[in-house]
């Protein structure tokens, strides 16, 4: 199907030519074989096309003729695969119907003898459904179970590469892979572990950039390897890998926003650096280099975070530059400037809600939330608002406490409630 991706042109003019060869072959009883493969084909005309509702009936119906078909595992290999693109578009879609399709897919290509097909295509396909599968999963909140299914697929996509690899497709799905498992892995707490995944993943792209190295959205996904490494780097302590990471993120941002000045994402992951490096800047005692990283940040994402359609990885960019922007001005007893720093970046936060949108998981937002709003309620009882910090506290214990009921045992939620609490109480 991959060269008739996106060829309209091609896939309408072979539509009408499979429609029109069923229509005037109804009557002939000899070639009802060669009308069952016009169905098939036909079902994965409208696959490639990105038309779920048609390709659905248009499949159930080519599987109602399958009986006609030469029978095998050949035949049952390309079935299953036509099941599987089929929970992907429904994925795409963002059809509730796509967790089924999948459970479809998969035990129709687990019950293809893998002795008497192509073994590897079969295990990559696999592999994929796997992947695909786990952000299903992780979406819902089961992210143990979404680590286990990707932990599965790229064990068979690195025995896979390590058989051909000099195969871009299934380098890129193993990249794919290894970022989606970090992110988890940064959602159980394990900081550690999920960098040295994103090492790995950073390897996989930049074999791949040197096969293609015009691709900007493969330097999109390395300088974002790159950026959350440089962003863990700096949580451990370790200035020097925090530095080295964040230049060569931001490296391969300027050259991405000097093609594309108005991406979005390419934007927020800048600002992300400049927010990085900032903070090493302030931890080395130079405020001033510091804060005008952080504005210039607040100017890469500000005019992109505004108004309905606005990017929410951009909102949720400003709130957290807003954010460091006001301790800044803490620190300097700049006590007004900094509260209202925050409650801005509290209001961004807030609006944001209880959704994902992609990169920014809802759980993050809230957590962030909840950090913010101690700092806001510490910020307020310096400046002797205790109306204002009494909220400010009482809300983040509503944050941290929701948390702990959808994470239970999360030492550091546990940890955010009680600190809350307790200020609360002192107030």
């Amino acid at each position: 199907l991959a060269p008739l991706d996106g060829r309209e042109l091609r896939l309408e003019r072979l539509e009408r030519y499979f429609e029109d060869f069923i229509t005037r072959t109804a009557g002939l009883p000899a070639l009802k074989e060669e009308r069952a493969r016009a169905r098939l084909q036909l079902a994965e005309i409208t696959l490639a096309k990105g038309d779920p509702k048609t390709a659905a009936q248009r499949l159930e119906e080519a599987l109602a003729y399958a009986p006609d078909l030469p029978s095998g595992p050949d035949l049952e290999l390309r079935l299953a695969t036509d099941k599987l693109l089929m929970a992907l578009l429904l994925q795409k879609r963002n059809d509730p119907g796509a967790s089924v399709a999948f459970e479809t897919a998969r035990k129709a290509l687990e019950a293809v003898p893998q002795a008497e097909v192509d073994s590897d295509r079969l295990q990559e396909l696999l592999a994929v459904l796997g992947y695909h599968e786990s952000r299903l999963l992780a979406a819902e909140g089961k992210d143990a179970l979404a680590y286990d299914t990707l932990r599965q697929s790229t064990e068979i996509l690195n025995r896979l590469v390590a058989q051909r690899p000099d195969s871009v497709g299934r380098r890129a799905e193993l990249a794919e892979c290894f970022l989606s498992s970090a992110t988890i892995l940064d959602g159980f707490g394990e900081m550690g572990t999920a960098r040295e995944v994103r090492a790995r993943a950073s390897e996989e792209l930049v074999k791949l950039l040197q096969k293609d190295p015009g691709n900007l959205d493969l330097r999109m996904d390395l300088a974002g390897c790159y950026g959350a490494m440089a962003e863990a780097a700096l949580l451990a302590g370790d200035t020097g890998t925090t530095e080295s990471m964040s230049k060569a993120a931001t490296k391969l941002l300027e050259e991405v926003m000097s093609q594309r000045p108005e991406n979005a994402e390419a934007r927020s992951c800048l600002a992300a650096q400049h927010s990085t490096m900032a903070g090493l800047l302030r931890d080395r005692g130079d405020a001033v280099s510091a804060a005008k990283l952080v504005d210039e940040g607040i100017l890469l994402v500000e005019a992109i975070s505004v108004g309905e359609s606005a990017d929410p990885l951009a909102k949720y960019r400003l709130a957290l530059l807003l954010w460091q922007k006001g301790r800044q001005q803490g620190a300097e007893d700049k006590l007004a400037e900094e509260i209202s720093l925050e409650s801005r970046s509290a209001d961004l936060l807030r609006k944001l809600g209880n959704s994902d949108y992609g990169l920014v998981r809802s759980e993050q937002i809230r957590r962030s939330l909840g950090y913010l709003l101690g700092d806001l309620g510490h910020a307020a009882q310096r400046s002797e608002n205790h109306e204002l910090a009494a909220a400010a506290f009482g809300e983040a214990v509503n944050v941290w406490s929701i948390l702990n009921r959808e994470r239970p045992q999360n030492e550091e939620y546990e940890e955010g409630l009680a600190w809350s609490q307790k200020r609360l109480k002192e107030l």
